[in-house]
């Protein structure tokens, strides 16, 4: 076992004197550079989407609507800077025109998510829950969902996904 060991030690020293004497092919450390931007990228599932017939119609504070969806936001940062969510807007186009949009704010991310805080380089998952009517009775159509960041350098970041519904 002594040999061993002195074999360890041999292979440490030369990898050591190796680097000690500037070998320009050993490794250089370097100083990780601070991202000056979040970079973000938004996916919505499922995708295709169903939607729900509300059988009675979903009722709310705001009134009874015809269908329900639920879509799930994973929001994933890269670059290695964190960023809040401050708000998104949900809307829903089909051939006959663009719903107004629905606008979710940061305490209702809160709600569904947690946080509305997506960390450096991790993902935040931020579930959202609709219901709707459409004018011409049909629940099929195009979501579409833009989320307004701010990272954790004051840069603004804006994101758009859409999934089809059926």
């Amino acid at each position: 076992m002594t040999c061993f060991r002195g074999v360890v030690a041999g292979v440490i020293a030369v990898a050591a004197l190796t680097a000690a004497c500037g070998d320009s092919k050993s490794p250089v450390s370097a100083t990780p550079v601070a991202a000056s931007k979040a970079v973000v990228t938004m996916t919505l599932s499922p995708s295709p989407a169903t939607a729900i017939v509300c059988s009675p119609k979903c009722a709310t504070a705001t009134g009874s609507f015809d269908f329900a969806l639920a879509v799930t936001a994973v929001l994933r940062e890269s670059a290695g800077l964190g960023a809040n969510i401050d708000g998104m807007e949900w809307t829903l186009s089909r051939a006959g025109g663009t719903s107004a949009p629905l606008v979710i704010s940061p305490t209702q991310i809160i709600s569904g998510a947690g946080t509305n805080h997506i960390t450096a380089s991790s993902s935040l998952s931020v579930p959202i829950n609709v219901v709707y009517s459409t004018v011409s009775g049909a629940k099929d159509g195009t979501v579409t969902l833009v989320a307004h960041l701010t990272d954790d350098r004051g840069n603004a970041v804006t994101l758009t996904g859409t999934v089809n519904v059926q």
